[in-house]
């Protein structure tokens, strides 16, 4: 709408008066001439570190004068949230620059003014928007470098205030500051007169200038008519100055349009009119460059004017006030504007909010014309323009045309451009053409744009734009609720923000994830949420007004929250409405089930049979869940918790009365204590609850002391034998057992008081000498069948524990006597043969040779069992031991450990070893194992199937083997 490059400011004639009370209403404005940084800004930071919940509260940044270069600052933090509580307040000096080339700054610290206990202080770097009202940008070194921070902050008022005085309020100094110099008022006013041209006419043409005037600022329309032509009067706006105390000079402008006839025709193409005051005050004489009409030349010098005196007509509807609307562009239809203005945002970054406001001067209407771009923008972000105006004259149609004098505010590129020098330094900006219509609408064109309409504005939106935000968008009629009232276009997207919040809980602030979907976004459609912000139900909304609503969602986005940019789906098209419209039906009968399912619920009796039912329920609600609010879904879940829990607890209770009648055995004891497990996670009255612990207790005791009686009194008759330690055993590990089943609760520490006799009788036979030979000799005599290892074992553990033997804690004797008697019955189990012809003095046995080989494959058991053990505690990280773990724990499968047998040895024959100690000796063996990979070991070790070779030497205790490949 505006073109900076053709409007060049006037500031040099702006009243110091008008300023003062204009840049009060525009306070943001009050920049020192030098730097736009210059002042107190404030807002809040945000500071993020790695390892602690986010930082936010006020933050304030005051820059004094430079000092060679170099700008002093002072920079202020208040913690609000987060780990900083509000009063740990922090502020330092700062030293930076500013590089006006780009509008950026940055600040370092320099001296701390107040330094709370962990506040680190924080560099920080900036740029000034670009209508020097904002400031934003990063915080170094937050929290002590291990994360980063923002800020935003806008300029104070002088009285440290961000409060703005409407531009209405400010008129009553407008009206002040706009009266003309008394050297200027003597030519305002409309002139008339007529040509002298060569050669003369009966009709000559006459020449009207009308002048107004704000200080010593002025602006005049020229009028040339010649009679009988049909193209009309040719119009020129002019602005100028005064020169002197008895003339004016006007440096024109340009053509105006709208003002002046088609090409070709005739006209005072001026650079220049000079107005000089003649006679008593009521004459004026123009001086220009003499204008020719058609082959006539007129005269140019002295022309005399004389003062007409006829106010201007205001046309209809145009008078003191307050207007406001939009300005989208050109070929608009202000017809369909009216009833919908959301309609024209789609695509047009560039519209412009415009305010108009009127008031009665003593000299006729004043007023100031504002503008403010983009509307993309939130309202701290915007440009902004600001001009007063004055009527100048009343074109042919009615229409008037107002001229715009005097430049209030230029914030950022809404800035017409700077005056350079010469005729442009006295150019007024562009006239607007003003009229009144049918609707009470002003009706508004700018030279070379399309017309636009301004609507009255009420006290409520005049207090809306006052703070920054921008008139109310029309939406179609059919639209109402909180939409319709607002009093901004703010407002209505704050409106729209409330109602879509709910969709928004979880969803992380900025997600470019839409956080839409039927089950979050279907409650927000129905008409207890969706009526009050619309005004009517969706379901009868029409594609006009849900296409108002699509276009008006993107600039609320950007105007006011982003997390509005997914708002739009429920409005995205026709096949859309169609598919919410059919979900919200199903949707409300999914409601009324949920409803009654919750009733159903509380009905259901505290039994196990209404267990399936509840499964039931449960079920349809997943079925439902697109359909269900999770409020809806987890008030649900929850009523039926209760219920299972209630039926929990009536079953549990229906137990405990009929505890007398249980069984007196181990099982009941596990009954029990999954019974006292259960109630320990419900929620009992604690009468109930103690009620409940001393039944189980009385029936705990009940079938433990027997049981531990009479393995009391069993170990006490126990003679002292092997035979006796076999039945002490056999009672220990009967009360152990029960040890299982019993709780703090049921008594276990009452049983195991109880059952310590046994345990100290147990002890006292362990450890007798007679028993523990007894033992020995009962397992080297032991008929052994099968497996000699686990044959043994299982004898052992007729008399003792496998703890007594084997881990640990085994007790020497015991473990030895083990050893040893599946040594002997191992070797026992051989088939076992001497094939040797002749006999060498000293060389070893058959039975030599056996045990030789035999204790070499107890030690690679050993040895494999070993590895075994370390391989399934952990993963190593050597690669040569993670392979050899690997093949093994394949080769082990699901057993413990690997039990290689001998089952067969001969002796075949001995040499006497060549330059070695020993004989080296031929010999057959076997071996029984499970396993493939632990066969093909041994085989290879030791000959395994065949005829195998090795040295045997005799040491102290006994025959040491070696094999020979």
């Amino acid at each position: 709408m505006h073109d900076p490059s053709s409007a060049p400011a006037r500031r040099r004639f702006i009243p110091l008066v008008l300023l003062a009370g204009l840049l009060q209403a525009a306070s943001s404005f009050a920049w020192a001439a030098d730097s736009p940084l210059i002042g107190i800004w404030t807002g809040s930071y945000t500071c993020q570190s790695f390892t602690a919940t986010p930082v936010t509260g006020a933050f304030t940044l005051e820059v004094a004068d430079p000092d060679n270069a170099l700008y002093q600052g002072v920079v202020r933090f208040a913690g609000s949230g987060g780990t900083r509580s509000p009063e740990q307040n922090a502020a330092y000096k700062a030293i930076g620059r500013f590089n006006a080339r780009d509008r950026g700054f940055s600040f370092v610290p320099d001296a701390w003014l107040e330094r709370p206990a962990g506040f680190s202080s924080m560099p920080l770097e900036g740029r000034i928007h670009d209508n020097g009202l904002s400031i934003e940008g990063t915080l170094r070194n937050c929290g002590g470098g291990q994360g980063s921070g923002t800020f935003a902050a806008q300029r104070q008022d002088a009285d440290g205030t961000s409060a703005k005085r409407s531009l209405e309020e400010s008129l009553e100094g407008l009206i002040e500051a706009a009266q003309p110099t008394a050297s200027l008022e003597p030519f305002l006013g409309d002139w008339e007169g007529q040509l002298t041209c060569d050669p003369p006419s009966e009709s000559p043409p006459s020449l009207r200038i009308s002048l107004i005037g704000a200080g010593d600022t002025i602006a005049s329309a020229a009028i040339l008519t010649v009679p009988q032509d049909p193209r009309g009067p040719h119009r020129t706006l002019y602005g100028g100055q005064l020169e002197t105390p008895d003339s004016v000079a006007l440096l024109k402008q340009g053509q105006v349009y709208g003002l002046y006839p088609p090409h070709g025709s005739v006209g005072i193409y001026q650079d220049k009119i000079t107005l000089a005051l003649a006679g008593s005050g009521d004459q004026l004489t123009a001086s220009m460059h003499p204008p020719r009409i058609g082959g006539t030349r007129c005269q140019g010098e002295n022309i005399p004017l004389r003062r007409v005196g006829v106010p201007i007509a205001l046309p209809p509807g145009v008078g003191p006030g307050v207007w406001a609307g939009y300005y989208f562009g050109d070929h608009i239809d202000l017809a369909e504007v009216k009833l919908n203005e959301a309609r024209y945002l789609w695509g047009r970054s560039g519209a412009e909010q415009v305010r108009i406001v009127f008031a009665q001067t003593p000299q006729g209407l004043a007023g100031v014309y504002e503008r403010v771009r983009p509307i993309t923008e939130s309202p701290l972000r915007q440009h902004r323009y600001a001009a007063t105006i004055r009527p100048l004259v009343v074109l042919d149609d009615g229409r008037l045309l107002f001229a715009q004098m005097e430049i209030l505010r230029d914030e950022g590129r809404s800035a017409p451009a700077p005056p350079r020098s010469g005729k442009e330094a006295f150019s007024l900006p562009r006239p607007l053409i003003i009229a009144g219509d049918a609707d009470g609408h002003l009706l508004i064109e700018e030279y070379g744009w399309s017309p636009f309409l301004l609507r009255p504005a009420t006290e409520a939106i005049q207090a809306a734009l006052d703070a920054g935000e921008g008139p109310p968008l029309e939406l179609p009629s059919g639209l109402g609720g909180a939409l319709r009232a607002a009093p901004s276009v703010d407002a209505q997207c704050r409106a729209l923000l409330g109602w879509w919040e709910p969709i928004l809980s979880g969803t992380p602030a900025g997600s470019s994830r839409s956080p839409w979907s039927l089950e979050r976004g279907l409650p927000l459609l129905e008409d207890t949420a969706f009526v009050p912000v619309f005004g009517l139900p969706y379901s009868l909304t029409t594609e006009t007004e849900r296409n108002a609503l699509w276009n008006l969602i993107p600039l609320c986005a950007r105007r006011v929250s982003p997390d509005l940019q997914w708002a739009y789906r429920p409005f995205e098209g026709s096949s859309v409405f169609e598919q919410l419209q059919a979900a919200l039906i199903n949707r409300r009968e999914s409601a009324d089930w949920i409803s009654a399912a919750q009733a159903e619920v509380a009905q259901l009796p505290n039994a196990s049979a209404s267990l399936a039912r509840l499964d039931a329920i449960a079920a349809q609600a997943n079925q439902r869940a697109k359909e269900i609010t999770p409020g809806e879904r987890d008030a649900l879940s929850g009523a039926i918790a209760t219920k299972r829990d209630a039926i929990a607890i009536a079953v549990m209770l229906e137990k405990a009365r009929t505890l007398d009648r249980w069984p007196n055995n181990l099982e009941t004891l596990r009954e029990l204590r999954t019974l006292l497990l259960d109630a320990s996670m419900r929620s009992l009255a604690p009468d109930v609850r103690a009620d409940l612990r001393s039944r189980a207790r009385q029936k705990a005791d009940a079938i433990a002391t027997p049981i531990l009686a009479k393995a009391l009194e069993t170990a006490r008759a126990a003679p002292d034998t092997l035979d006796g330690l076999a039945v002490v055993t056999r009672a220990t590990q009967e009360t152990e057992r029960l040890f299982d089943y019993l709780t703090p609760e049921l008594g276990l520490d009452a049983a195991r008081r109880m059952a310590e006799p046994i345990g100290a009788r147990r002890e006292a036979l362990v450890r007798a000498p007679a028993i523990q030979q007894a033992f020995r000799d009962a397992l080297m005599t032991a008929d052994i069948h099968g497996e000699p290892r686990a044959a043994v074992e299982a004898e052992a553990e007729r008399y003792v524990d496998r703890r007594v033997f084997s881990g640990s804690a085994a007790i020497a004797a015991y473990r030895e006597a083990v050893r040893d008697a599946i040594a002997r019955h191992e070797i026992a189990s051989i088939d076992f043969a001497d094939h040797s012809a002749s006999a060498l003095p000293g060389e070893p046995t058959a039975e030599d040779m056996l045990l030789a080989v035999k204790a070499r494959i107890d030690e690679m058991n050993d040895q494999l069992r070993a590895t075994l053990t370390r391989c399934r505690q952990g993963n190593p990280t050597d690669p040569i031991m993670a392979a050899e773990c690997l093949a093994l724990l394949i080769a082990a499968g699901q057993r413990s450990d690997f039990q290689m047998r001998m089952t067969r040895f001969g002796k075949i024959g001995c040499a006497t070893a060549v330059n070695q100690a020993g004989f080296v000796c031929d010999y057959d063996v076997g071996f029984a194992i499970d396993s493939p990979w632990m066969r093909g070991r041994i085989g290879d070790l030791l000959g395994a199937g065949e005829v195998a070779r090795g040295r045997f030497v005799r040491v102290q205790q006994g025959w040491l083997f070696t094999p020979v490949n």
